[in-house]
């Protein structure tokens, strides 16, 4: 599952007084356990993060994925993977879940 976040970050004068916006998603991996779903495996991948008082990007500063377009953005490896583990699944004749 895929889910956007967006995070403004206001840090008062004696902290610098500098103010970020950081945009990104989620990646997460969910199974049941114990009849509830839970996240299993988390990605955090960062699209946009910039200083909201320069403009100056802090995407090279911040120790997370990037997004990217296409292919080479962290969401398409594991859509595939899921595309894959249902496929598999459907070949079993069992539930992906």
């Amino acid at each position: 599952m895929e889910s956007y976040f967006i995070i403004f970050n206001a840090q008062g004068s004696d902290r610098g007084g500098e103010h970020d916006l950081v945009g990104g998603r989620y990646l997460d991996r969910f199974e049941k356990r114990d009849g509830d779903w839970r996240i299993a495996e988390r990605d955090i991948v960062i699209d946009v993060a910039r200083s909201a008082l320069s403009g100056e990007s802090i995407l090279a500063s911040l120790p997370f994925l990037v997004g990217s377009r296409h292919e080479k953005d962290p969401s398409a490896a594991m859509f595939t993977r899921g595309r894959s583990r249902v496929g598999a699944a459907q070949e079993k004749g069992v539930s992906a879940s």
